[in-house]
């Protein structure tokens, strides 16, 4: 069948020269093609990691035979709250509107949020051909702008966000199934709906793929030990993300001075880059227990996970972090570490909790620098918390079963929503 995937915001296969991860939309479109259907995903022109433009217009490029990227004309923006991104999510949704039509009809349309008017844009035209739509919920979009906006900005954006308030309860309505990466972002959705929730509306896990599949030669294994400097007799931290205003690193660095104080033998590496990196790392600077490599490609994330102890889970605390399940989370423990959850309510510190994979601080410096301290003296405590890291990961957050069980359920759902229409 001919698969739709609508996600504007995810790094490609073409980004970083390729050496870019795949997340949750690339991995749909690799288990989809690899099933033997036809993908195309629409994203936008804008990177929205590197912040820049691909193409001055919308551009199609080839991943793979029968695997297209359409990249949507944008205008761009320099924050994630602003107006700014609002007038390109606008900009993206109009030349959706224009350039779909123009494309084969799919059989199957799975459509992230955001973008919500994209998703309003596919639901309209999934009802046209009588094709089912999934509309994929990733964070509280757009109640999420009431959280990171200026209060000064907020009175300009409502009349915006109640539009795509509107957008949004048309978008679950005309949905054949809702998922999300948690239980709770399915709840919240249904709020702005009139639908009746169904049992193919369901949480998917933010699965990730098995880093075993990348192989590290002994040149670059060399190369990166000598970049990252890995000391196997200290208590290793590991944070891989956007250094922004979305995690709460500060009682991060506050526990690891604690510890310095202390001379406990640890060291925390925060990877990524972002609006934050700069006072991060000027923060960091003073501390012997704290490096900022900057962005990491997936080898080095495999090489990191291959010799960290623990992996820390540091969201802010606005609703539309604490009720998802991030990349991160499944990708920590692939790697069997140890869950540094700073929210205990939170959908990923409830998960920990539940199922032994670690330890809630609450965003206590104090709290986090015990909780490293003992598990830096207790090897029993430690192996236990990597096991339920393990089992969880195993049951819950493997890539190749998520996405190849996701496959079968869309599969079935395109075939019985035909069957149905006949």
């Amino acid at each position: 069948m001919k698969v739709w995937l609508l996600q504007r915001a995810e790094p490609t296969p073409h980004d970083n020269a390729g050496a870019q991860r795949r997340l949750r939309t690339g991995l749909m479109a690799d288990f989809f093609q690899a099933a033997g259907h036809e993908v195309i995903w629409f994203t936008s022109s804008f990177d929205h990691y590197n912040r820049r433009l691909r193409y001055d217009e919308t551009t199609t490029k080839e991943v793979r035979p029968g695997y297209d990227i359409c990249y949507l004309k944008a205008r761009g923006y320099k924050k994630n709250a602003s107006i700014a991104r609002l007038l390109d999510e606008r900009a993206v949704t109009t030349e959706f509107r224009r350039v779909a039509p123009t494309k084969q009809r799919p059989d199957l349309i799975i459509s992230s949020l955001p973008s919500v008017g994209m998703a309003e844009v596919a639901g309209e035209l999934a009802q046209k051909w009588g094709v089912p739509m999934i509309t994929d919920v990733r964070d509280l979009w757009p109640d999420v702008f009431l959280d990171l906006l200026p209060s000064f900005a907020k009175p300009f954006a409502m009349p915006m966000i109640s539009s795509m308030r509107r957008e949004l309860g048309k978008v679950i309505d005309a949905s054949s199934a809702v998922i999300a990466s948690s239980d709770a972002l399915v709840q919240w959705a249904f709020a702005y709906s009139s639908r009746t929730r169904r049992s193919e509306d369901r949480s998917v896990r933010m699965a990730y793929m098995p880093s075993e599949a990348l192989t590290i030669s002994p040149s670059e294994e060399a190369e990166f030990q000598k970049k990252f400097a890995i000391n196997p007799d200290e208590f290793n931290i590991l944070f891989v993300g956007t250094i922004g205003p979305m995690m709460n690193l500060d009682p991060v660095l506050r526990a690891a001075e604690i510890l310095a104080a202390e001379g406990l033998p640890s060291h925390f590496r925060l990877c990524g880059h972002g609006s934050d990196l700069d006072r991060i790392s000027t923060a960091a600077k003073g501390l012997p227990n704290v490096t900022c490599p900057g962005w990491v490609s997936a080898k080095e994330i495999r090489f990191l996970l291959g010799h960290s102890t623990a992996g820390i889970i540091p969201y802010s605390d606005i609703p539309s972090f604490q009720m998802s399940i991030s990349n991160k989370f499944g990708e920590y423990l692939s790697g069997s570490l140890v869950m540094l959850a700073n929210k205990r309510e939170s959908a990923m510190g409830t998960l920990v909790t539940e199922n032994g994979a670690g330890i809630v601080y609450d965003d206590d410096p104090v709290a986090l620098a015990n909780a490293i301290r003992r598990l830096h003296g207790s090897p029993e405590q430690l192996e236990r918390h990597r096991h339920g890291a393990k089992k969880l990961y195993d049951e819950q957050f493997h890539g190749p079963t998520v996405y190849s069980r996701f496959v079968k359920d869309m599969e079935n759902l395109a075939h019985n929503h035909s069957s149905n229409l006949r």
